[in-house]
């Protein structure tokens, strides 16, 4: 069976002919993104683009006067937990 030959018709051979030559660019594409991924597989990790979120020195100013005055309210209450 493994000797087989195929009689296909003229028409048929540049069919064949194009689906190989796809096939061999699309294997050739693989390779080279599996080639790219076992490099970057062996390296560092790569950091994903999420920066870091920076707060200026003013918006943490006005949280903590904001935390203080609850914290106040609450001992004026008597209570030494904020849960609602």
């Amino acid at each position: 069976m493994c000797c087989t030959t195929l009689n296909i018709a003229g028409d048929n051979d540049l069919e064949i002919n194009a689906i190989l030559s796809q096939l061999k660019e699309e294997r050739d594409r693989l390779n080279t993104a599996i080639g790219a991924l076992e490099v970057v597989g062996t390296g560092a990790p790569r950091k994903t683009g999420k920066r870091k979120r920076v707060m200026s020195a003013e918006a943490r100013a006005k949280i903590a006067a904001a935390a203080r005055k609850r914290w106040a309210a609450a001992k004026k209450k008597g209570k030494t937990t904020l849960a609602a």
